[in-house]
């Protein structure tokens, strides 16, 4: 028997042994807002302290969207630079709390993955992808950087590759993002969830400690902290051009840089 619990941006659901959790606002395509982050990094930590749970699953509210990414006019509400600090600090966290955790955590995405939407699959210890989910990470158009992702992609998809996603911000397809590695799997036969439930159950039949210990070994081979990247994102939210790429985005132009 499954249980819902609706928090704060998100539903938790349980599963038997495994725990699902779907970012909800389909209206915004599940856009994470700045309640997003310390919601979700509060449902990791329940969830390592519960030995019931021995996967978790993430997914997307719909079939449009994983996520199109964090709350683009939400930054101007950052007007200093401590402010801008705290909040880039608090996705980052987040991040590193789904790339520890001590549990296999699964993304299911169902669609649309940009910025941070992208970045969290990236974090992800396994990506199963929908045939019709499109992978991106477009910040450099609003002239900020993809914090998370500008280190990690490396690791993933390779130097060159990362270049292209972060420089183009173009969209590729799920067979592309499997190629490159970002995706394990692209699953067409039935829905994403579906498989990840199924992918779910053979990992939460294996040891948990063997599964918990493989996954902080492999982790130690990652290259970059994602700290790295903090002040570089910070620096860039207080210039003119952000303000600009963030207005025309909102405007739905295309932005005027000035190199400021």
């Amino acid at each position: 028997m499954s249980e819902l619990v609706t928090e704060s941006d998100l539903t938790v659901e349980q599963k038997g042994s495994i725990l699902v959790v779907t970012m909800t606002g389909r209206e915004r395509m599940n856009a994470q807002r700045r309640s997003f982050w310390p919601a979700l990094r509060s449902i990791l930590l329940q969830a390592e302290s519960d030995s019931s749970t021995s996967v978790i699953v993430i997914t997307g509210e719909g079939d449009k969207a994983f996520s199109a990414g964090g709350d683009i006019i939400g930054y101007r509400q950052l007007t200093t630079t401590d402010q801008r600090r705290e909040f880039i600090v608090d996705c980052m966290r987040t991040f590193e709390a789904v790339e520890t955790c001590t549990k296999p955590v699964i993304a299911a995405v169902n669609g649309v993955a940009a910025g941070g939407g992208c970045e969290l699959a990236a974090a992800c210890d396994i990506v199963l992808a929908a045939a019709h989910a499109r992978f991106a990470v477009p910040e450099t158009r609003l002239s900020l950087v993809p914090g998370f992702g500008v280190t990690r992609l490396v690791d993933i998809v390779g130097v060159s590759f990362a270049k292209y996603l972060i420089l183009t911000g173009e969209f590729i397809d799920a067979p592309t993002a499997q190629r490159v590695g970002l995706v394990h799997e692209v699953v067409s036969d039935v829905p994403v969830l579906e498989r990840a439930l199924v992918v779910a159950e053979k990992i939460a039949g294996v040891g948990p400690l063997a599964s918990s210990t493989a996954k902080a070994l492999v982790n130690r081979g990652l290259n970059t902290s994602y700290l790295s990247s903090v002040d570089a994102v910070v620096m860039l939210q207080g210039t003119n051009d952000a303000e600009e790429g963030i207005r025309a985005f909102e405007e739905r132009r295309k932005p005027k840089f000035s190199r400021t």
